[in-house]
């Protein structure tokens, strides 16, 4: 079973990037599969990642959101049906 883990604030300055960027380093040294989605329009935790040119990636937010939506929604009967079943 996967773990969503949110960092979101409207404010600037707080740390999201660091911390997203901390968690997801701690995970993987753990040897966790992680996905790390930067959604800010400033790309800076992909530059963090370092792609320094985000613009010039094939693939851009939207599409890998749009992406894992049609995924998730593909599979969520399968993950209703897990769920009743393990009650």
């Amino acid at each position: 079973m996967c773990k969503v883990i949110a960092v979101s604030s409207n404010k600037g300055g707080v740390a999201k990037t660091t911390s997203t960027l901390n968690l997801g380093i701690g995970l993987a040294r753990k040897g966790k599969k992680d996905l790390l989605i930067d959604v800010d329009g400033q790309a800076d935790l992909t530059k963090c990642l370092g792609i320094r040119d985000p613009e010039k990636l094939d693939y851009h937010e939207n599409q890998v959101l749009r992406n894992l939506v049609f995924v998730f929604f593909r599979h969520l009967p399968a993950f209703f049906h897990l769920k009743r079943s393990c009650r």
